[in-house]
């Protein structure tokens, strides 16, 4: 898995994106600015059953950006995070923006604020997420193993 780099640290704070991207999703290499992703929104990708189909990014793409409301992971959110690409998570304009990079390295899941500034409810509600995502790759190992041996996964 590729980890946040101080090149994407670069780039995200000079991708200039606005309010009105919110829930869209960007491919994010070093080479260049983001790219947009038509029409791709994570959170209906891992809304589906099973696990997400990866994300259809280059293959210079070191990590998925989305801009957000709030940098608060989704329930899902890790689910990307099993495609081996790091997902940053974008929300606030101007001044007031605030970037999350989550990862996955030797079974842990490893979030890094690499550009503004969270609040202790924010952090509280982060932490909770990491800890629903137990949860959510608890029901998706299952579904995946029912699926696997010819069940037809509840």
């Amino acid at each position: 898995m590729k980890l946040f780099s101080a090149s994407a640290a670069a780039l995200l704070a000079a991708a200039g994106l606005s309010a009105a991207a919110n829930a869209q999703c960007y491919a994010v290499s070093a080479e260049g600015d983001p790219e947009l992703l038509e029409g791709y929104t994570l959170a209906e990708e891992t809304a589906r059953e099973g696990l997400m189909p990866p994300p259809p990014v280059p293959e210079t793409a070191s990590g998925v950006l989305c801009v957000r409301d709030t940098v608060v992971p989704d329930a899902n959110d890790f689910e990307i995070l099993r495609h081996g690409m790091p997902l940053y998570i974008r929300s606030g304009e101007g001044e007031e923006v605030t970037v999350l990079a989550l990862g996955y390295r030797d079974g842990n899941y490893v979030v890094q604020l690499p550009q503004g500034e969270i609040t202790e409810e924010e952090r509280a509600e982060i932490v909770a997420a990491l800890e629903g995502f137990n949860a959510g790759e608890a029901a998706l190992n299952a579904y995946l193993e029912a699926q696997a041996q010819g069940e037809t996964p509840q």
